[in-house]
């Protein structure tokens, strides 16, 4: 499969801009006051970075996870794989939006800081699911 490269990198971006998106775009969807945003991030670098660095650690595995994974094989079994990963992929983003949304109430938001274990048995179980739910949909 041609297209393991840009998708590893693709996830690798995704996941060091996970927190700064998730800043900029959760409060102006949710009502009500929000304690954090992206101009707090961007004026705070050190603590972008940190995020970002923490954010980007379980998309880096599943970029090696995809670049290994994805390699010669018959074409169903690729085409099942890669739906297990974009399914993977997704669950990683929501539950990062989850993690990394300001809160609506003072004090530190502990999901942040645990991401990397909330990612990791996430992604276990979002491959799972995607490996079943792509033997049946991808034929």
């Amino acid at each position: 499969m041609r297209s393991r490269w840009p998708l590893a990198i693709l996830f690798i971006v995704a996941g060091l801009a996970l927190p700064l998106l998730a800043a900029a775009v959760v409060p102006r969807l949710r009502p009500g006051i929000s304690y954090g945003d992206a101009v707090s991030l961007i004026r705070a670098p050190r603590e972008l970075l940190l995020f970002s660095a923490i954010s980007s650690a379980p998309f880096l595995i599943l970029a090696v996870f995809a670049v290994l994974h994805l390699r010669a094989a018959e074409r169903i079994t690729l085409r099942r794989r890669l739906f297990a990963i974009l399914f993977t992929f997704a669950a990683l983003v929501i539950l990062g939006f989850w993690c990394y949304a300001p809160d609506t109430s003072p004090g530190v938001n502990f999901a942040s800081v645990f991401f990397p274990a909330y990612a990791v048995l996430t992604a276990a179980a979002a491959y799972g699911v995607g490996r079943v739910v792509g033997s049946i949909a991808v034929r």
